[in-house]
């Protein structure tokens, strides 16, 4: 094979690899920033670009801080070199559209970020629907617990945006990856050949 076809080759893959509309896919980052009672839960929310409802492998990461008034504390989710918390979806209540994270408060179920496990006690932003209680307070209500301290707010029993979207993350395919490297590889191998002949 000529050094001319192995370049047109190259630039053939290369193109087709970077327009392909198939060349990655985009994770989508919430901006959260809810006021509950006294307190707050303001950072974001990573998803794997999912839309419509989601369920718990759909999250990749989030970084929430809770703020009770008093006192804060950060929610590092499973991707972050922090990680502290974990998440608990009962159902499938948020949904995701390409700018808002909704959570239906009038479905069953909850979504119960925590740390330091779910269950501890301690540490959460909770969203209750229906048929949830994380906080012993009426149901469809959204709180927040920083060090043993509980502050909440009804919320309607309707779907209510809780983050909107920061901006997409484009991350490659490994497919699109792998035929890229194949072809730096067939030009070392040709360039080798070259200096071996």
């Amino acid at each position: 094979m000529t050094r001319r076809r192995v370049f047109v080759s190259l630039i053939l893959s290369l193109t087709i690899t970077l327009l392909s509309p198939g060349t990655g896919s985009a994770s989508l980052i919430y901006d959260v920033k809810r006021t509950i009672g006294a307190g707050s839960v303001t950072g974001t929310i990573t998803t794997d670009g999912t839309l419509g409802q989601l369920a718990t492998g759909n999250f990749i990461d989030w970084q929430l801080t809770l703020d009770d008034g008093l006192s804060s504390f950060t929610l590092f989710g499973p991707n972050n070199v922090n990680s502290n918390s974990n998440l608990l979806l009962t159902s499938n209540s948020f949904i995701a559209s390409a700018t808002s994270l909704v959570f239906d408060f009038g479905a069953p179920g909850l979504a119960l970020f925590q740390s330091p496990r779910v269950g501890s006690g301690r540490n959460w932003w909770c969203l209750d629907g229906t048929q949830a209680n994380c906080s012993n307070g009426p149901n469809g209500d959204e709180s927040l617990r920083v060090r043993g301290l509980t502050e909440r707010t009804q919320q309607q029993l309707e779907p209510f945006v809780v983050a909107s979207i920061v901006a997409p993350v484009q991350v490659p395919e490994p497919a699109s990856l792998a035929f890229f490297g194949f072809g730096f590889a067939g030009l070392a191998l040709v360039g080798r050949r070259k200096r071996i002949a």
